[in-house]
């Protein structure tokens, strides 16, 4: 919040006008929207502060731990990726290519997260109901 607090008020630095103006309005922007997770981690702090590690858990965490790892990974990729796209003021043509190779990147693992979630909890037991909000964040905060 605190980022996006200081490029708004950095307008009038540069008036918004020329490359320095660019930068600023698009870090805005993915400012706004890579830290938009407040939701997300009451989410996560919840999933961690009542989760017992009991039961099916490690069953189920072996199964889904490899592909919510690579989903984690992927969206960071991407998101570092946005964050330097930003940087100059303007996206190029290899910028977008980059940006559409790391969002469709993040797309399949989510649907390889989805496959493993469903194949390890195929009824959604209440036993594991921390799990899987856990990973629903995750694949919230991939978004």
């Amino acid at each position: 919040l605190a980022s996006q607090e200081h490029l708004d008020g950095a307008w009038w630095e540069t008036f918004d006008v020329g490359r320095k103006g660019r930068m600023r309005r698009l870090m805005a922007k993915f400012s706004f929207c890579a830290m938009d997770i407040k939701e997300i981690l009451y989410v996560v702090k919840n999933c961690v502060l009542t989760e017992t590690f009991e039961g099916e858990h490690n069953d189920f965490m072996s199964a889904v731990a490899d592909h919510a790892k690579d989903l984690l990974k992927s969206t960071q990729e991407l998101m570092w990726i946005c964050a330097s796209s930003c940087t100059d003021g303007r996206i190029d043509e290899y910028e977008v290519l980059m940006l559409e190779s790391a969002r469709t990147a993040v797309k399949e693992k989510q649907v390889e997260l989805m496959k493993a979630f469903h194949k390890a909890d195929p009824k959604l037991s209440s036993d594991l109901s921390e799990e899987e909000l856990f990973l629903f964040a995750l694949s919230m905060w991939a978004k």
